[in-house]
């Protein structure tokens, strides 16, 4: 190493290696400070949300404002909270430039305001713990009774299980539910209740306005006798909107000119409910926030429990001699076209559909045939529908 020598070509290089000491970088280089330094950037899109993040601006004015890109700021403001943002607009007021602008975050407003009246009448796609097991091995578990006492053999069954519902619920959204968990909806034209759960558990299915609707006609009372005589478990399910709050005044109008009246019929509701379980200590109610829930509550009082037999449960209700599959071949058209009849209530049509055979049979019935039927005031006014003259009088 000792004998290695620097030539003279190295020689020269060595003496133009200089070190620059940057002192002068900014003066050589022209930079600016952050806060002096002013950018103007046309609208480019999302290309604007990198420019806001590269540049990092406290003020922001806009020449000619843009929807779009005020969404951006507010995102780069949210996101930057320790810097104090101001931002700028520059338009003339009363102008058609004001005016598109305001158009512009008009047409906004409502755009959000149909997305969120679509997605709440969109159809949801349940997937919960609560569905149905798709492994056949735990399928069999569930399906293993084991309400045996005494040292009995234990039964399996394969079947599903069933739950016997009114034709007339087919109208609501639960139906569909119960066979979205897995179970067997019978559909049946029943007299005692509206679901069958169990050969002992029968529900009799209200909505709020049904529950005030029912109370007012004393329909209610009826049904809750009719329960108790043939079931040991009666209940009776007040069923809420999902859409609206979880209370007995859902229908209320809350503005000032009417919140007393609002108060005191939600008073005389709660009172009426509680003289119905005074007069039926038997008698228990659900409540339920929602379709979803009641099918929860349907599937949690049929764990392990019989499954309902559908000819008991149509000929429960029935008088002697009376057909129960007869009742199950209804048509429902001619029977929505006679609820519609004054006169005929849900307490004294069944009796009309036993004794009749069809719609014209009806409108030729006498008073006194109607009378024995319906009442002698829902029989008059039966009577006087179908013998009104179509010309004024």
């Amino acid at each position: 190493m000792a004998d290695i020598q620097a030539t003279d070509v190295d020689a020269m290089q060595k003496d133009e290696i200089e070190v620059d000491s940057l002192d002068d970088m900014e003066d050589f280089f022209e930079l600016y400070d952050m806060n002096d330094l002013l950018v103007i950037h046309p609208y480019d899109g999302d290309m604007d949300e990198h420019v806001l993040e590269e540049v990092r601006p406290r003020y922001v004015i806009m020449y000619e404002p843009d929807a779009a890109f005020i969404r951006r700021v507010e995102v780069y403001r949210s996101s930057h909270e320790d810097r104090n943002v101001r931002v700028y607009f520059m338009y003339y007021g009363g102008s058609v430039e004001e005016q598109r602008y305001l158009s512009a975050v008009r047409k906004e407003k409502d755009a959000f305001t149909r997305l969120i009246k679509e997605k709440g009448n969109m159809a949801l796609t349940i997937t919960h713990e609560g569905a149905a097991p798709t492994d056949p091995q735990e399928q069999f578990l569930r399906t293993v009774n084991t309400r045996i006492a005494g040292g009995g053999r234990l039964a399996a069954t394969a079947e599903p299980p069933r739950v016997v519902v009114d034709v007339r619920e087919f109208r609501s959204s639960l139906p569909s539910l119960l066979h979205g968990r897995s179970m067997v909806v019978i559909p049946c034209m029943l007299t005692v209740g509206d679901y069958v759960l169990t050969p002992t558990i029968c529900i009799e299915r209200k909505s709020v306005r049904d529950l005030i609707s029912s109370f007012k006609n004393g329909r209610l009372f009826n049904q809750a006798e009719t329960m108790l005589q043939h079931y040991k478990h009666p209940m009776l399910l007040i069923e809420f909107d999902q859409n609206k709050s979880f209370t007995l005044d859902p229908f209320a109008d809350h503005s000032f000119e009417k919140s007393i009246k609002s108060a005191d019929d939600s008073r005389d509701l709660q009172s009426k409910i509680v003289l119905l379980t005074i007069a039926f200590p038997r008698l228990k109610i659900i409540w339920s926030s929602s379709p979803y829930q009641t099918a929860e509550i349907f599937a949690e009082l049929k764990n392990k429990q019989d499954e309902p037999d559908p000819v008991r449960a149509v000929q429960i209700g029935l008088g002697m001699g009376e057909d129960p599959y007869e009742q199950q071949s209804f048509n429902t058209i001619p029977q929505d076209m006679l609820r519609a009849v004054p006169g005929v209530t849900a307490k004294n049509m069944m009796r009309l559909i036993l004794e009749v055979r069809d719609l014209r049979e009806v409108s030729n019935l006498g008073e006194a045939q109607l009378d024995e039927m319906v009442g002698k005031e829902a029989g008059r006014q039966v009577y006087r529908f179908f013998n009104r003259s179509v010309f004024e009088e």
